[in-house]
Protein backbone atom coordinates (compact mmCIF):
# COMPACT_ATOMS: atom_id res chain seq x y z
CA UNK A 1 0.00 0.00 0.00
CA UNK A 2 1.09 3.45 -0.49
CA UNK A 3 -1.13 5.40 2.24
CA UNK A 4 -0.83 3.60 5.12
CA UNK A 5 1.25 0.89 7.20
CA UNK A 6 -0.62 -1.42 9.76
CA UNK A 7 0.67 -3.26 12.91
CA UNK A 8 -1.90 -5.88 14.32
CA UNK A 9 0.01 -6.95 17.47
CA UNK A 10 -1.39 -10.11 19.65
CA UNK A 11 -4.94 -11.27 18.19
CA UNK A 12 -5.63 -8.03 16.37
CA UNK A 13 -5.36 -9.52 13.26
CA UNK A 14 -9.33 -9.43 12.58
CA UNK A 15 -9.29 -5.56 13.67
CA UNK A 16 -6.79 -4.36 11.27
CA UNK A 17 -7.97 -6.09 8.48
CA UNK A 18 -11.50 -4.65 9.36
CA UNK A 19 -9.27 -0.94 9.15
CA UNK A 20 -7.38 -2.31 5.96
CA UNK A 21 -11.29 -2.55 4.21
CA UNK A 22 -12.66 1.01 5.86
CA UNK A 23 -9.22 2.55 4.59
CA UNK A 24 -9.77 0.55 1.11
CA UNK A 25 -13.42 2.26 1.20
CA UNK A 26 -11.60 5.57 1.62
CA UNK A 27 -9.46 5.31 -1.36
CA UNK A 28 -6.05 4.78 0.80
CA UNK A 29 -4.19 1.52 0.50
CA UNK A 30 -2.34 0.04 3.13
CA UNK A 31 0.79 -2.53 3.95
CA UNK A 32 -0.75 -4.73 6.68
CA UNK A 33 1.97 -6.68 8.79
CA UNK A 34 0.90 -9.40 11.97
CA UNK A 35 3.28 -8.76 14.59
CA UNK A 36 3.58 -11.60 17.07
CA UNK A 37 5.71 -10.92 20.97
CA UNK A 38 9.05 -12.17 19.59
CA UNK A 39 12.19 -11.07 20.19
CA UNK A 40 14.18 -10.39 19.13
CA UNK A 41 12.38 -9.14 16.17
CA UNK A 42 13.25 -8.13 12.59
CA UNK A 43 11.91 -5.27 11.81
CA UNK A 44 13.23 -4.30 7.60
CA UNK A 45 9.98 -4.75 6.48
CA UNK A 46 8.14 -2.57 8.65
CA UNK A 47 10.62 -0.21 8.28
CA UNK A 48 10.51 -0.48 4.49
CA UNK A 49 6.71 0.29 4.68
CA UNK A 50 6.75 2.96 6.65
CA UNK A 51 9.60 4.73 5.04
CA UNK A 52 7.08 4.98 1.85
CA UNK A 53 4.10 5.69 3.76
CA UNK A 54 4.76 7.86 6.13
CA UNK A 55 2.47 6.26 8.53
CA UNK A 56 1.91 3.83 11.18
CA UNK A 57 -1.07 2.32 12.80
CA UNK A 58 -0.08 0.30 15.69
CA UNK A 59 -3.65 -2.05 16.88
CA UNK A 60 -2.44 -3.65 20.24
CA UNK A 61 -4.93 -5.37 22.33
CA UNK A 62 -2.70 -6.26 25.54
CA UNK A 63 -3.88 -6.48 28.59
CA UNK A 64 -0.77 -5.36 30.26
CA UNK A 65 0.70 -2.11 31.52
CA UNK A 66 3.24 -2.17 28.64
CA UNK A 67 2.26 -2.64 25.08
CA UNK A 68 4.89 -4.18 22.74
CA UNK A 69 3.66 -1.70 20.15
CA UNK A 70 5.51 1.70 21.38
CA UNK A 71 8.74 -0.80 21.30
CA UNK A 72 7.55 -1.54 17.74
CA UNK A 73 7.47 2.16 16.88
CA UNK A 74 10.88 2.92 18.72
CA UNK A 75 12.49 0.79 16.44
CA UNK A 76 10.12 1.08 13.33
CA UNK A 77 10.80 4.89 12.93
CA UNK A 78 14.16 5.82 14.61
CA UNK A 79 14.67 6.10 10.62
CA UNK A 80 11.23 8.02 10.30
CA UNK A 81 10.61 10.53 13.57
CA UNK A 82 8.31 12.87 11.28
CA UNK A 83 6.24 9.62 9.98
CA UNK A 84 2.62 9.74 11.48
CA UNK A 85 2.43 7.27 14.50
CA UNK A 86 -1.54 6.32 15.61
CA UNK A 87 -1.31 3.53 18.59
CA UNK A 88 -4.60 1.65 19.41
CA UNK A 89 -4.63 0.57 22.42
CA UNK A 90 -6.53 -0.04 25.88
CA UNK A 91 -6.02 2.26 28.85
CA UNK A 92 -3.38 1.56 31.14
CA UNK A 93 -5.17 1.05 34.17
CA UNK A 94 -7.57 -1.87 32.92
CA UNK A 95 -8.60 -4.42 35.47
CA UNK A 96 -7.79 -7.36 33.11
CA UNK A 97 -8.96 -9.74 35.63
CA UNK A 98 -12.51 -8.07 34.93
CA UNK A 99 -11.57 -6.79 31.00
CA UNK A 100 -13.34 -8.32 28.10
CA UNK A 101 -11.28 -9.73 25.12
CA UNK A 102 -13.96 -7.73 22.53
CA UNK A 103 -12.14 -4.91 20.65
CA UNK A 104 -13.91 -1.99 19.96
CA UNK A 105 -12.19 0.29 17.90
CA UNK A 106 -13.64 4.00 16.81
CA UNK A 107 -12.82 2.93 13.51
CA UNK A 108 -13.65 6.79 12.26
CA UNK A 109 -11.47 8.01 14.89
CA UNK A 110 -8.69 6.55 13.56
CA UNK A 111 -8.67 7.21 9.84
CA UNK A 112 -9.41 10.38 10.70
CA UNK A 113 -6.64 10.97 12.60
CA UNK A 114 -4.53 9.41 8.58
CA UNK A 115 -6.37 12.22 6.43
CA UNK A 116 -6.55 15.16 8.81
CA UNK A 117 -3.51 14.79 11.28
CA UNK A 118 -2.85 16.73 14.19
CA UNK A 119 -0.21 19.38 13.88
CA UNK A 120 2.25 17.61 16.44
CA UNK A 121 4.64 16.02 13.33
CA UNK A 122 6.05 12.74 15.02
CA UNK A 123 4.53 12.73 18.12
CA UNK A 124 2.51 9.06 18.90
CA UNK A 125 -1.43 9.63 18.30
CA UNK A 126 -3.04 7.51 20.92
CA UNK A 127 -6.38 6.64 20.48
CA UNK A 128 -7.86 4.54 23.24
CA UNK A 129 -10.20 1.23 22.31
CA UNK A 130 -13.66 1.76 23.61
CA UNK A 131 -14.84 -0.34 26.58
Amino acid sequence: GESVTIAALNFSLPEALLLQKKLLECGLSSDLFSVNSCWPCRWERIKESVARTKTIVVLDDCKGATSFGYKLLYHVCSDNVSCRKIMVTREDDLDVGVCSDELRIDYDAVIAQIVEPSPEAGQIQNILLRS
